[in-house]
């Protein structure tokens, strides 16, 4: 990586802040979503992830919305001047939840980056499904469960506009439950490797997915990846735990009626 004459060592975006700043280290980051420009407000939103894993949401306002929508694409790297990180309050919507987010203002200056630069395969913060269960309505969270059902195949949707739609139950190591309603370009991306997964009780990383509030569920979104049994400090417990139920020593009874709950809510509330 080339930095400028003078500047100091990269940062992380990890590197904890107890305080809303100005940084004067370069941030070096991979853009991981690109959002749609949102009209209203014209805001733009990006999820960026630094070397170690760490993601955070950059936001950006007003006359920088197209500067930026034109400098920074999906999948590159950068290297980023004087980016001003806040502290989140939760006063406003969030795409991940995170104790802060950063802004790219004028100020920003943006660098491509002409070295190849090592990122981890995973995102380094999978977050417990005791938190996912407190998340807003359609906040994006990272996840990892084992697979302990895979549901029926629904079309969802009126005609033409049907779309395929599939259910899988995920089981954290503590027995909490969480239901992840997959799309059909989802569903054909990893044809072979989920129907696998749920006859195996594989452990599954899931990144990008979507809450839906009203319906109890995350769901995939077009940013969504799935990996299956991937080595991440997040999923030691979770393959412990799945040894008991390939032995067939634990008993998933309780999935059943969980399942046998939900459908019973979903009929008060879809029409």
């Amino acid at each position: 990586m080339l930095l400028k004459e003078g500047s100091m060592a990269p940062s992380i975006l990890s590197r904890k802040r107890t305080y809303a700043e100005l940084s004067q280290s370069p941030e070096v980051s991979r853009v991981e979503v690109k959002f749609p420009v949102q009209i209203r407000g014209y805001v733009q939103r990006f999820i960026i992830m630094d070397t170690t894993g760490s993601k955070i949401e950059a936001i950006v306002r007003d006359t920088n919305v197209s500067r930026f929508n034109m400098l920074l694409t999906k999948g590159r790297t950068y290297t980023m001047h004087h980016v001003v990180f806040r502290l989140d309050t939760y006063a406003e919507f969030h795409s991940i939840r995170s104790s802060y987010d950063c802004t790219l203002d004028h100020r920003t200056a943006v660098e491509p980056s002409i070295v190849a630069i090592q990122f981890p395969p995973y995102p380094k913060n999978i977050m417990p499904f005791t938190e996912v269960y407190q998340c807003p309505d359609k906040t994006f969270v990272d996840i990892a469960g084992i697979v302990v059902r895979w549901c029926e195949i629904e079309r969802v949707g009126t005609y033409p506009n049907q779309k395929l739609y599939r259910e899988v139950i995920l089981m954290d190591e503590r027995k909490n439950l969480l239901v992840v309603g997959i799309w059909s370009n989802l569903l054909a991306r990893y044809a072979i490797s989920l129907p696998s997964a749920a006859a195996d009780y594989q452990v599954i990383l899931g990144t990008m997915l979507r809450n839906n509030f009203k319906h109890g569920c995350y769901e995939t979104s077009d940013h969504t990846t799935f990996a299956f049994n991937p080595a991440h400090h997040a999923t030691g417990e979770l393959q412990a735990f799945r040894r008991s139920l390939v032995n067939g020593s634990f008993d998933l009874t309780f999935v059943k009626r969980f399942m046998e709950r939900r459908w019973e809510y979903l009929a008060t509330v879809v029409k």
